[in-house]
């Protein structure tokens, strides 16, 4: 059996794995939430930092499993278009971190690929669709939806109670890696003014298993 792949490295590292990317958006977004800006949500800001508790799921059990943090280091230029540098961890205790390159565009949140990671205004169809494989056989892990859903639900973290919304991303997986289009399913639940409140860690394998990482405190410049 392979070894376990933390999903949301997997989703951040797609493109250094041959994979084909079929994006998908509704040109109408009929379902708008309200007139705010994704700027509100992403607080994308130098020096903005959020620290997590974070709770390892088994089954029907849950127990704390340490802090971890997630923060904004600096802005860079890509190709003309001001980007920040997101920082936050791979796995947790590990000292390895993951980048991201995120700007605010309108009613969404970009990265440096021009993958829409966040929407205002659409609801009602996948923000983009990927397939990830392995290298070196060529095999599919899995199919890597994102939606956005669950708006203004409401959610209780230790920093407080929020109403938000769900970038959602879900995963279908493959052989071995699971049943052929069992899921496993990753919440990024945002906050206007404050960010990400609540997220879940799952892994791309057949173990069912998960993080949850709750807010705690957060700085905002």
């Amino acid at each position: 059996m392979k070894r376990l792949f933390i999903y949301s490295l997997l989703a951040l590292l797609a493109t250094t794995y041959a994979c084909k990317k079929d994006k998908q958006t509704d040109p109408e977004q009929p379902d708008v939430i309200n007139s705010t800006g994704a700027a509100d949500y992403s607080k994308l800001k130098v020096g903005n930092y959020w620290i997590y508790q974070n709770f390892w799921v088994n089954g029907s059990n849950s127990g704390y499993s340490g802090l971890d943090s997630c923060y904004i280091e600096k802005d860079t230029t890509i190709k003309g278009t001001v980007y920040f540098k997101m920082m936050k961890p791979f796995v947790h205790g590990n000292q390895q971190m993951v980048i991201d390159f995120l700007r605010d565009s309108a009613d969404c949140i970009v990265n440096s690929k021009g993958d829409i990671m966040f929407s205002l205004s659409n609801f009602s169809t996948p923000l983009y669709i990927s397939y990830v494989t392995d290298p070196p056989t060529g095999d599919t892990l899995f199919k890597l939806v994102r939606k956005m859903t669950d708006k203004d639900l409401v959610v209780t973290v230790p920093a407080g109670t929020y109403t938000t919304v769900n970038a959602q991303h879900i995963a279908y997986l493959y052989p071995p890696y699971g049943p052929l289009n069992d899921t496993r399913i990753k919440h990024l639940r945002y906050a206007k003014d404050v960010g990400v409140v609540y997220e879940t860690i799952t892994y791309a394998s057949s173990s069912a298993n998960y993080i949850e990482r709750k807010l705690l405190r957060y700085h905002l410049n």
